[in-house]
């Protein structure tokens, strides 16, 4: 995914989360006047090590916007071929 893009993206989501924990640290600070740029500064901080701690547990396929990968593996395909095959041999032994 271009970076570009993907700060285009999460920006809004971060303003938003930002706003909602500065307003949490000056609510339980007892809502002090003049310290509104301390309490954004450190909702940012907080904020920024969350969206970093969710973005390292996201699957690769996810970050770079992709579709997720094909969950068949070859044993499956095995089993679906072998699967496939019973099941004729049952429709056959019933049409007789």
């Amino acid at each position: 995914m271009n970076d570009e893009i993907e700060h285009v993206t999460i920006l809004p989501e971060m303003i938003e989360r930002t706003r909602l924990q500065a307003h949490k640290l000056w609510e339980d600070a007892g809502r002090p006047e003049g310290r509104a740029e301390e309490h954004w500064l450190a909702a940012e901080t907080t904020v920024k090590a969350e969206m970093d701690a969710e973005q390292a547990e996201m699957p690769i396929w996810l970050k770079r916007g992709e579709q997720p990968p094909e969950a068949k593996t070859e044993e499956s395909e095995k089993l679906e071929t072998t699967l496939s095959d019973i099941r004729k041999r049952v429709q056959a032994r019933s049409a007789a």
